[in-house]
This record gives C-alpha cells, structure tokens and sequence, in this order.
C-alpha cells in the first residue's frame, strides 16, 4: 500500500477542543479513537456524541483503536468489533490501527474474558506471532481499508530466549501483510527500561510497511520510564524521528499524542501543544524533501546493532494463553481467579520478580480512581465530605476488591454505581452516583433518563456543586429527568 499524505496531527479525545482552536492549520489530520460505550444486551455501540464532536472539527480522520487490541489469544467478535468498523466506515478513514497488544485475559468458566485493566504485551515468540497475524487477517476481512498495527510498549524486562522487539514486530506485519503504526516514544520507554535500542528495533522493521508515526511524551515513576502522554515529547524522541522519518518511503502521517487531563490540569498548555505541532510540521516538512531528494533504500538509512545485550539463546517459552493467563493475575490478582494453577517456569519466576509489576499495578488503579473523580465528581465529593480521602480510599478499595476491571468507562461507571448502593458512607450516595451516570449515559445516547431522589435534589445538587457539605433537606419522593 502507498498511503496518502495527510500531513501532520494530533489525537482527538473530549476535552482537547483547546489544542485544536489553537492549533487551527497546523493540524492536518485528526486521530480519532472511537469512545464506545456498552447498552444493553452487552453490544457496545459508538459515543455519538464525541464521534459529532470529532467530525464538527473538518478535518480528515484516521481511526485507532483503543479497546480491541490484537496481540492476544481471546479475539474479540465482529459483534464488539461493529462500531469501530463503522467508525472507519463513516470517517472515511484511508487506513485503520489498532495496538499489538492485549487486554483481555483467557481463562475457564466464569473467569474466561476477564479483562486485564491494561494494555498488556504479548510474550514475543513464533507462536504469538501466529496469534497476532491470525487476529489482524480476521480485523482485515471486517474493514473497508488497510490496517496497521501499533508497536507496543512494554515495561517488562526481556524473557530468555524472546524474539527481539524489532524482530517481533517484523514478523508479526510479513506475516499478517499489514502495515505498521511506529510509535517512537513507545520503543523509547522500551529502551529505557532495559529492552532493544530504539534504532535496532526500527532497522528490522519493514519499513516500507511504516504508513504512520507517533511522538508522545512521557515520565519516570519509581525507576520506569512511563508512557504517560503527559505532555513535549523528550528530546531524544525527536532526535530520533529525525534519523528515522526520512528513511519511511511510505509514510503517511505524523501524529502528536497527548491526554486531556493534563491540559484541564494547567501541567500542559495549548501554547505548548502549538510549539510542538510546529515542531512535527518541521520534521515532515524536512523527511518528505529528504525522501524526494534522496531515494535510496529505505533500509540502508538505519543501523542495526543486534539485540539487548545480555540475551540468552532460545528456551523454551510459556505458550501465549499461559503468559496472558499469568500476567494477568499478577497485574489485577489471582483472588478467585479460576484460570488454574499456573506452572512455574523460568519465565513464570522472572515475570513475577520483574520490577514493573508494582508500577502496572498502581497504574491501572489510578486510571480506576480518576475516573470516579472526574466522571463522577458530586458522588467524589459527597463521599469525601463522609469520610475524607482515607475513606475515599477505604471505599475504592473495596469496590476493587469485589468489581474487576471494565474495558470503557461506561461500564466501569455502571460497576461503580452497583457497588455504592450496597454503602452506607453517606445518605443518598446512590441517588447521586445514579444521577451522574445517567448524565454520562444521556451524553452518550441522546436519550432523556429519570432518576430518583429521597430529597429535595436542587438543594442537595447545588451545594455538591459548590463544594459545600449538603444538608440532605425536604425528605419525600422526587424524579430528576437528565435530558441531552
């Protein structure tokens, strides 16, 4: 495939709209990952609302895909795949991506399709390769375009006798015959948490095959180096996209990354979002005038140095089922599990000593946290007044403990709700988690919903809203109705 030239551009997700009114033509193309949400009947359908939002900005789309990766062994159906299809369908997306990844944990009975609270990595072996490629042709038979897989991060230290990020990579898009999504600051986390180099990994790719690039930035967090979309890409992912960008003779777009919340938390302003779009805009500018000006073999451009150093010859590796199954209780507990007795092999031993495992475990429960405070900020507020942060803690402790992880926030939210209706921390908790959700939900639908108060609910609202403990007035039966 020779994809188009979009250009340059950034992600879209809700609550970025002040990056996209600065950057105005900067912006060539818009990233969008299609926000999903789980009606009844357990079919997952688009954010109509987000997904208008995202069209209103006129801008050429590219879809990539967040909540279905395809580096595992449970592969999700065409009936959870639909919306993002329809998403590629109606955005008129030249090409389509999602992450070499999984987030979805195999298992027996009740346990099987747990899911993991993370995008996890794939154990790199030929049998994973097998996996991967096998999902990607069942992901292609569905869409209208071509589609690309995104390299992925991997915080693990490098199991005995794994194939090379590079060479997994490389297998995984010949034997797929799909395109690649190289995200620099990916392989840059990789690199500086003790995987292959950036420039050998990239030098055994294909990279004809490389349609689309990703620069982000990142943070260190008790030794590791996280891929945080928190903000400037490090300096070394664009040294890096420097040597790497003029070499990709198919490149198709460049695209900068960066999460909402550090812009609605003042730690990353639209004016420094407009500095690295220019940024971006120069480093396209300078490869395509490479690329034209010097048609060499892509490959001879990049040096290739071998794997990390250190790297045991092959042994035998933990079957891609198995590896999953594992990771996943030591990311989100083994406690009523029931995948089983895992064996303890030498990659079972490493893995549950490797260094990252504490730091994955934090993360995913702060994505669980934050959540609750920013979908759902009255309920926060209400249960703070209760029983202050060691309560808030106390609580999200339990509700962990009982509800595993959700795939999208709606479902998280949903889970949430059930859990407060079982607590007594405040009076009329429930009612407002309950209104909360709903409003989410109506954002979501478009569709009015009725909820149910035991108080006078203007007065219990409006002093949440204003950070004052409520006084729970005028007792009785009234119904809010949320409407768009």
């Amino acid at each position: 495939m020779t994809p188009p030239a979009l250009g340059v551009g950034t992600v879209y997700i809700p609550g970025l709209e002040p990056l996209f009114q600065a950057g105005g033509d900067l912006i060539d193309v818009v990233e969008v990952e299609p926000q999903l949400f789980r009606e009844g009947g357990g079919r997952y359908r688009l954010h109509q609302a987000s997904f208008a939002m995202a069209a209103a900005l006129g801008k050429p789309f590219l879809i990539h895909g967040v909540g279905f990766p395809v580096g595992g062994t449970v592969r999700p159906g065409e009936q959870d795949l639909a919306p993002y299809v329809e998403a590629v369908v109606r955005s008129g997306s030249p090409w389509a991506s999602e992450h070499l990844s999984f987030n979805e944990l195999p298992g027996r009975g009740s346990a099987a399709g747990r899911f993991g609270g993370f995008l996890l990595p794939p154990i790199q072996s030929p049998r994973a390769v097998s996996v991967a490629a096998a999902n990607i042709r069942a992901v292609k038979d569905l869409l209208p375009v071509p589609f690309a897989f995104e390299t992925g991060v991997n915080y693990l230290r490098p199991q005995r006798g794994e194939m090379r990020d590079g060479e997994f990579f490389a297998a995984v898009a010949q034997e797929a015959d799909c395109g690649i999504l190289l995200d620099l600051h990916n392989l840059l986390c990789n690199q500086r948490n003790g995987r292959q180099a950036v420039l050998d990994a990239v030098g055994e790719l294909p990279l004809e095959r490389v349609w689309e690039v990703h620069l982000a930035g990142g943070a260190m967090t008790d030794g590791l180096w996280l891929d945080s979309h928190s903000g400037a890409p490090p300096e070394e992912v664009y040294e890096l996209a420097e040597q790497v960008l003029p070499a990709l003779p198919n490149l198709g777009a460049v695209i900068f990354e960066v999460m909402p919340e550090h812009i609605a938390r003042g730690r990353f302003t639209p004016a420094e979002g407009v500095e690295q779009l220019h940024r971006v805009r120069e480093l396209w500018d300078r490869a395509r005038a490479a690329r034209d000006g010097a048609p060499q073999p892509a490959r001879e451009r990049i040096t290739v140095s071998g794997g990390p150093p250190g790297q045991a010859p092959a042994t035998t590796l933990p079957d891609p089922a198995a590896w999953e199954a594992l990771l996943g209780e030591l990311v989100i507990g083994g406690a009523g599990s029931a995948f089983g007795t895992t064996p303890v092999t030498e990659a079972a031993a490493a893995l549950s000593q490797d260094r990252s495992l504490p730091v994955i475990r934090r993360i995913v429960a702060s994505f669980r946290s934050v959540l609750v405070v920013e979908r759902l900020p009255l309920t926060f507020r209400l249960i703070m007044f209760a029983g202050g942060e060691e309560g808030f803690r106390a609580m999200m402790g339990a509700f962990w403990a009982g509800y595993p992880p959700r795939r999208f926030a709606s479902e998280e939210l949903d889970d949430f709700l059930a859990f407060v209706r079982t607590q007594d921390a405040s009076p009329h908790l429930g009612e407002v988690a309950a209104y909360e959700v709903a409003a989410a939900r109506v954002r979501a639908t478009g569709v009015a919903e009725s909820v149910v108060f035991s108080c006078e609910p203007t007065a219990l609202l409006a002093a949440l809203s204003e950070f004052r403990e409520p006084a729970f007035a005028g007792p009785g039966e009234y119904e809010v109705t949320v409407v768009p």
